[in-house]
Formats: structure tokens, sequence, C-alpha cells
């Protein structure tokens, strides 16, 4: 049987330190600009502060976020 479990703790193990070391790369400003920006998305998507999101709701908002950051 293929080991799924392994397989998906070193993918979010990966994706998260991945997200560590953008958001570490940026500056003062630009972390508080993010930081608004994801604070944004999480209200007016899922109506919730940030700190209260799902896994994969905090996962949405963190790619909604670095897509700002990338154009």
């Amino acid at each position: 049987m293929f080991p799924l479990i392994p397989l998906l703790g070193w993918t979010g193990l990966i994706g998260g330190a991945g997200s560590l070391l953008w958001y570490a790369r940026l500056s003062g400003k630009d972390k508080a600009k993010a930081d608004r920006i994801a604070e944004d998305y999480a209200s007016d998507l899922f109506d919730k502060a940030r700190w209260q999101l799902t896994r994969s709701e905090e996962n949405h908002v963190r790619a909604l976020t670095k897509h700002h950051f990338e154009n």
C-alpha cells in the first residue's frame, strides 16, 4: 500500500517551511502589507479572524496573499 500519510505530512511540512521562508524574506513594510491582505481575505472570504481559520482556509488565504507579491 502507498504510504499516503507520510507523503501528506512531508508535503505540509515543505509547504509550511516555504511559506515561512517567503514571509521572512519580505521587508518590514511588505510584512505589514501581507498581514493586512491576509486579514482582509480571511474576513471577506470566511468572516473569521485569521487565527480562527481551518488549515484549508489558511492555505487558501496564504496563496491569495502571496499572489499580491508575485505580480
